[in-house]
């Protein structure tokens, strides 16, 4: 009984969260972030990735080799927990917002931060000597990356430079990167980087801002209409989300995630594109 009180104060709480972001937003950023319907959801989630991915159910995903992942484990969590020990559910369940005006978000307000890991081995293996099998070079501002060619990744990445190159002020924020590929945790934590995965990438660290560095240092926190709205469009047109959108920053940081790019659109009815 206990469980289910807490479960159903957990779901009260973030619908009350939920409410009161709306003040804080553009109208079109305050339509109810609850109307993409988990099935729904789920339903991007699998379009997004058909390499990997064949159905889902409201319990489970089904994967190509016939595995099935949990999608809800039932239990009410932390926002910490749920970073630890994330649930297709606790993944999705954050809503992504593109466009402009870049507002500032609230307290652990961090989609796509929240990841779990059992999806993301399933997507793109949950091995070193895997992961680097599936890596390409990538051209990137004078220099060449690798990130994995899985679900259009790599491709995609190469759009966006095609869509900046003939940006000249973006060049000095985006070369050279700070990194794509790097078989590693999570800075202060045992969660796998998106970039073990091959599936993110790092632009210039001279112009960047980072939760735990300014924390250190009692720097003022980052303001994301501070970085060129034109690098943010372009990487979130190719289904990259952007890390310095979330309370917990980090401004260097863009990773291959369009399903919470379709599922942010289809919940603000397609944002408003920054120029």
């Amino acid at each position: 009984m206990n469980r289910k009180r807490h479960l159903l104060l957990d779901r009260v709480r973030w619908s009350l969260t939920a409410f009161a972001l709306s003040f804080t937003t553009s109208f079109a950023q305050a339509s109810d972030r609850a109307s993409v319907s988990l099935t729904a959801k789920l339903a991007i989630l699998v379009d997004k990735y058909p390499e990997s991915l064949v159905s889902a159910t409201s319990t489970h995903v089904v994967t190509t080799d016939r595995s099935h992942l949990l999608v809800d484990d039932r239990l009410a969590k932390t926002y910490q927990e749920k970073l630890d020990a994330a649930d297709i559910e606790d993944s999705l369940l954050q809503s992504y917002a593109t466009g402009c005006p870049h507002r500032l978000p609230e307290k652990n307000d961090d989609p796509g931060r929240i990841r779990s890991q059992p999806l993301l081995d399933a997507l793109y293996g949950n091995s070193r000597k895997t992961l680097e099998g599936t890596l390409v070079p990538v051209r990137w501002f004078g220099t060449t990356v690798r990130m994995t060619r899985l679900h259009g990744a790599a491709a995609a990445l190469r759009r966006v430079r095609q869509r900046l190159e003939q940006d000249m002020h973006a060049r000095a924020w985006l070369t050279p990167p700070a990194g794509t590929y790097n078989w590693r945790y999570i800075a202060g934590t045992k969660r796998r980087s998106m970039h073990s995965y091959g599936a993110a990438i790092d632009v210039h660290i001279s112009k960047a801002q980072y939760w735990r560095w300014d924390r250190k240092t009692g720097r003022e926190r980052f303001q994301p209409a501070s970085f060129p709205a034109a690098i943010v469009s372009a990487f979130e047109a190719e289904g990259f989300i952007w890390g310095g959108r979330w309370f917990h920053y980090d401004s260097m940081h863009f990773e291959f995630r369009p399903e919470l790019i379709e599922i942010g659109l289809r919940a603000t009815q397609g944002g408003k594109r920054c120029e």
